[in-house]
């Protein structure tokens, strides 16, 4: 009975080993397996999310250019609107001396109505 009680203890542990050998091969493939697939999709998404430095240069570069001349055209609007409006209020000034008379030499008189400056 000692014989086959160490036979089949031997015989256990053997199956017990073989299990535990199996077994690791499966975790290993698992996990190799995983390890892949994860790799894949990060590089897929990093890949998918990150630019060239270049790209990022160039779109830095546009936006800068274009805030730039926003400013610049700002200030030639400014330029030319405050350029139209001074001729503009002189042209207007002009207009209303226009018909203007100066008379020299003729004193100024001290009343205030109208009629009263007609008869001096």
């Amino acid at each position: 009975m000692d014989k086959i009680e160490n036979l089949m203890d031997n015989q256990s542990k053997e199956t017990e080993n073989e299990f535990r050998k199996v077994y690791k091969k499966i975790e290993q493939t698992c996990k190799t397996a995983v390890e892949s697939k994860l790799n894949t999709e990060v590089k897929k998404t990093v890949d998918d999310k990150v630019m060239d430095f270049s790209e990022i240069m160039k779109q830095q570069v546009k936006e800068q250019i274009q805030v730039n001349l926003d400013e610049t055209l700002k200030k030639e609007f400014m330029n030319e609107f405050s350029d139209v409006t001074n001729e503009r209020a002189e042209q207007e000034d002009i207009a209303t001396r226009r018909n203007n008379i100066i008379l020299y030499r003729v004193p100024e008189s001290p009343e205030i109505l109208l009629n009263n400056r007609k008869k001096e």
